[in-house]
């Protein structure tokens, strides 16, 4: 709740003046320590290894769900998503065999078939879709999560 509306005052703040810098200061108590959001230059980590876009933690993530098990191919991570989400991240497919519009990622399973990742992927405002593909592959032990960057620690 603190990230979105940290993020609303982040747009209201950029739609005053694009000048504008905004940072969202978290006290987190369990760990004695500050984190510093940069809504400018999110990123994320996949199972707390990394500093990657959206699109690219999701690549990650996906590489992750492969290397789990030889079974895991592009027919069970397309039928998991579909049981999930109807394979749909609200703008487009997620997975496909064949070509997504909007410059998808090309991969291949760990069968060597090849497959395509959708790029389309918002982690706030309105057509924010990120929160539900970072609940799937939690389902697999398989965490994507905010990139704090180096946290001030308090003393």
């Amino acid at each position: 709740e603190v990230i979105k509306y940290s993020r609303y005052g982040h747009d209201i703040a950029k739609k005053m003046n694009p000048m504008n810098e905004w940072r969202t200061i978290i006290i987190d108590c369990n760990h004695q320590c500050l984190k510093v959001i940069n809504f400018n230059n999110l990123s994320f980590m996949v199972n707390g290894v990394g500093s990657f876009k959206m699109s690219k933690a999701v690549e990650k993530a996906v590489m992750e769900y492969f290397k789990q098990s030889k079974a895991h191919s592009f027919i069970t991570l397309e039928k998991a998503l579909k049981a999930f989400n109807n394979n749909h991240n609200g703008l487009q497919t997620i997975i496909s065999n064949s070509t997504l519009a909007k410059n998808p990622i090309k991969m291949n399973d760990s069968c060597g078939n090849s497959f395509y990742l959708t790029r389309q992927w918002s982690f706030l405002g309105a057509s924010a879709n990120f929160d539900d593909i970072i609940k799937f592959f939690k389902k697999f032990n398989i965490i994507i999560e905010l990139n704090w960057g180096t946290p001030c620690h308090c003393s």
